[in-house]
């Protein structure tokens, strides 16, 4: 594990959420001596997995913590996302089935980011890694977990995480469906399916699973009696649901401009037309 001193000096911009390992790392190559103005009690735990007896000389919350992010597993970028709310350390570690022992762990040697949460560039740059700017780059839904967790907060977060895991809605959002609980679940299902796909679609085959859940929530509305704006089913939901996350947040996001009717483009597929390819050509079903 190699760094460099702006990966861990404390005012650094680039200081990374895992410079206590960079800084350990560090001090066992070269022989560095602590210094009080950089290094805590964690450098130390950090030095000591490190060295060559490895996480067996670590106690069980570290070596949890260090299996985490060896296997790089959805355990790990669920709680790295979790991370980036403000929950607080036990709350985290209920939502994950984690021990808070290995959560605290876990934070101070691999995903440093609490003290920094204020910084948001800094926390896109180098804690989400997966955001517009970069057009959602990185493994998914990782990336988007974690953008969601930071941007959106715990709530939005964990719906989420439930949808993008085939897991059973939180508790507190199926209370909220009594009119048609089925309908209103499948619903918010697709349109959170339909909002992630179209965030991080990069290739031919994604842009086409997104047209296919606009179709899919287009017919469910339809069939349900809802009115339907058959112009552009695609943006009016995504807008919705992305609201939606904005006031889970308390945020009070500003309605977005609607493009003059001359730019707008359907994105209504007709099972008849031609269909993307991997390629970039086209192919009819």
């Amino acid at each position: 594990m190699d760094g460099r001193p702006i990966d861990w000096l404390p005012d650094s911009f680039s200081r990374s959420p895992a410079w206590r390992m960079l800084r350990a790392a560090h001090r066992l190559k070269e022989k560095v001596p602590a210094d009080p103005h950089i290094d805590d009690k964690w450098v130390d735990v950090a030095q000591r997995l490190l060295r060559t007896t490895g996480p067996s000389f670590a106690s069980d919350a570290v070596r949890a913590a260090n299996d985490l992010w060896v296997a790089d597993q959805p355990a790990r970028w669920h709680l790295e996302a979790q991370l980036l709310t403000t929950r607080p350390f036990a709350e985290v570690a209920a939502a994950c089935v984690l021990a808070p022992p290995v959560v605290e762990a876990y934070h101070q040697l691999f995903f440093d980011v609490r003290p920094r949460l204020h910084a948001s560039d800094w926390v896109l740059h180098l804690a989400v890694r997966s955001n517009p700017i970069n057009d959602f780059a990185g493994p998914q839904p990782a990336g988007v977990w974690k953008y969601m967790g930071f941007m959106g907060g715990p709530l939005a977060l964990d719906i989420v995480v439930a949808v993008t895991s085939d897991r059973p809605l939180p508790s507190w959002l199926r209370e909220t469906f009594v009119t048609n609980p089925a309908f209103e679940e499948q619903r918010l299902r697709l349109k959170t399916k339909l909002s992630v796909a179209a965030l991080t679609a990069k290739s031919a085959s994604q842009l086409g699973s997104v047209l296919d859940l606009s179709e899919q929530l287009h017919d469910l509305e339809v069939a349900a009696g809802l009115k339907v704006v058959e112009e552009e089913p695609f943006f009016p939901a995504v807008g919705e649901f992305l609201a939606a996350l904005g006031r889970l947040a308390n945020i009070s996001p500003k309605a977005p401009a609607k493009a003059a009717p001359s730019q707008r483009t359907s994105m209504k597929r007709s099972r008849n037309s031609p269909q993307p390819t991997e390629s970039g050509g086209t192919r009819r079903e």
